[in-house]
C-alpha cells in the first residue's frame, strides 16, 4: 500500500490592525467621477445628519437607490516631493449619503453622518467603509519610490501614522505589502576626496501597504527609529 503523503499545514495569516482606514488623499483621476450636491430642500446653507439633498452625478444613469457615498472636501494639492507632478489632492471625509432615487436630471440622497458642516458643492465619492485591519502578503517584486504626502498634511511622520507613496497597482504593489522607510545617507564633510562615494540608507522604520490605486498607495507606518519626512524612500520587503 502507497505511503500517503504529509499534508502540509497552512502557516499563520499575520494580520495589522490599521487603525480606521486610509482617507486623506484621491488621486487626480478618481475625481473626475465624482458627483457633487447641488441643492436642498430649503435655503439653509448647511446640512448635517438627515437632510434631503439633490445630487449631480457623473454617471447618473448608472447609480441606484441604496448607493452610498462618502463626502469629501477637496484641499490642496499634493506634488511629488521630487519631480514636482501633480499626484492628486487631499481630502477630508465631511459625512456620508445614501441614494434614494433618480429621474433624468439629478439624484435625490439623504445625509446618513456628518462629522463637520456640509454645503452645496460638496463632492461624493463611491462609499468605501474604513479598513480596521490587513493580511500582510510578500512582495512579488523588488519596488523603489517615495512617500508623497501624509494624512491631515503632517510634517514629522511616525508610528501609526498614514502616509502616501507614488507605488500602485499598476508597480504591482499590493495591499498587505511590507515596506522599508529609507533615506539616503550623505557622506560627512569630512570623507576623504572621493566625491561619488554611496553610503548605506539611513533605515527609518517600516510600514505596510493598506489601499493601492493605479499609480499611488496609503501604508500605515508600523515601526520606527527616527522621524519620517516627505521626500523619504520606500522600497518592498521581498524576503
Amino acid at each position: 500500500m502507497p505511503m500517503e503523503e504529509p499534508v502540509a499545514e497552512p502557516r499563520d495569516e499575520i494580520v495589522i490592525k490599521t487603525l480606521g482606514g486610509s482617507e486623506g488623499f484621491v488621486a487626480t483621476n478618481d475625481l473626475q467621477e465624482a458627483g457633487k450636491i447641488v441643492d436642498t430642500t430649503d435655503n439653509r446653507i448647511m446640512m448635517a445628519e438627515g437632510d434631503t439633498v439633490f445630487c449631480e452625478m457623473e454617471n447618473l444613469a448608472e447609480v441606484r437607490p441604496g448607493d452610498a457615498f462618502n463626502l469629501i472636501e477637496i484641499g490642496k494639492e499634493v506634488r511629488h516631493p521630487v519631480t514636482d507632478q501633480v499626484l492628486g489632492r487631499q481630502f477630508a471625509t465631511l459625512g456620508s449619503l445614501i441614494i434614494l432615487s433618480t429621474d433624468q436630471h439629478v439624484a435625490t440622497a439623504k445625509i446618513t453622518s456628518s462629522f463637520r458642516e456640509i454645503r452645496r458643492g460638496t463632492l461624493l465619492l463611491p462609499f468605501e467603509p474604513p479598513k480596521m485591519e490587513v493580511a500582510l502578503k510578500r512582495s512579488q517584486t523588488p519596488l523603489s519610490g517615495y512617500v508623497v504626502a501624509a494624512k491631515e498634511g503632517k510634517i514629522g511622520l511616525g508610528q501609526n501614522d498614514l502616509i502616501y507613496i507614488d507605488l500602485g497597482e499598476q508597480d504591482g504593489l499590493e495591499p498587505g505589502n511590507l515596506l522599508y522607510l529609507t533615506r539616503t545617507r550623505k557622506p560627512s564633510e569630512l570623507v576623504v576626496e572621493k566625491t561619488d562615494l554611496k553610503l548605506p540608507d539611513v533605515l527609518l522604520g517600516s510600514a505596510v501597504v493598506l489601499d493601492t490605486g493605479q499609480q499611488t498607495a496609503s501604508a500605515l507606518v508600523i515601526k520606527t527609529v527616527g522621524a519620517i519626512y516627505l521626500g523619504d524612500n520606500v522600497q518592498t520587503v521581498i524576503e
